[in-house]
């Protein structure tokens, strides 16, 4: 049961004729208590599930009861992180993540979209997400490329704000309120970026201009990150 359709776990190897297999699903249930119905069915790596959604399924019923702990929090903000390999720079993103946002004031979940990574990240992930609540994975067996898992996240994102973030990042204390601040300040506004800055300090990337020829380029890269903001 899941509150959109389409979560996806992988199989541990291919199937053949009469061959089985068994695999763990992690299942997020529906916001609202009540009865839902779980539909397990079998598709092609890359295939979208609707596309294949006339395939016979495993069908069960199931009620989701109300918390008696603590009433359940949708996250207003879903961060996604597609990657391949690099085990430790996703290690330190993920960490100063955890450092940089209170998940206590800030509701929010993280969404880590493997695309075929083969070195020591599959066990640092299950590793991380088992004892994480609001960070969630999701694999494919083969690299099918950087916009397929950022369209991947964003299916299973369960935020009203969407964050793509790369795994080679160290977002700082108050990144993410800051970009939902500006966000929410002006109706008009459908997108925000952030100030990337080099290890030395120096701009990366704050934005992009045009020329009179219509030629893009990164202004203000290399200059200090403590430049002021321009003012139009």
């Amino acid at each position: 049961m899941v509150q959109w359709e389409g979560e996806r776990t992988n199989l541990p190897h291919d199937l053949g004729p009469s061959d089985s297999a068994t695999v763990e699903m992690r299942i997020f249930a529906p916001f609202q208590p009540g009865t839902y119905d779980l539909e397990v069915a079998l598709v092609a790596e890359g295939v979208a599930w609707f596309d294949q959604k006339g395939n016979a399924g495993v069908r069960s019923r199931g009620e989701v009861k109300p918390s008696k702990t603590q009433p359940l929090r949708v996250p207003a903000r879903s961060i996604m992180i597609p990657l391949f390999g690099r085990a430790m720079f996703t290690k330190a993103c993920l960490l100063a993540i955890e450092r940089s946002v209170s998940a206590e004031e800030v509701s929010f979940e993280v969404i880590v979209v493997d695309y075929g990574s083969s070195n020591e990240t599959p066990d640092l992930l299950n590793s991380l997400s088992s004892s994480r609540t609001n960070l969630r994975v999701t694999r494919f067996r083969q690299n099918l490329g950087f916009a397929r898992a950022c369209n991947e996240g964003a299916r299973l994102a369960r935020g009203h704000y969407l964050i793509f973030l790369n795994n080679d990042t160290l977002p700082t204390p108050g990144w993410l309120e800051k970009m939902a601040t500006l966000a929410t300040r002006d109706a008009g506004i459908g997108i925000v970026g952030c100030k990337l800055l080099y290890p030395n300090g120096r701009i990366q990337h704050i934005g992009i201009a045009f020329d009179q020829n219509k030629n893009p380029s990164h202004i203000y890269r290399g200059f200090s990150g403590h430049i002021p903001p321009p003012v139009f």
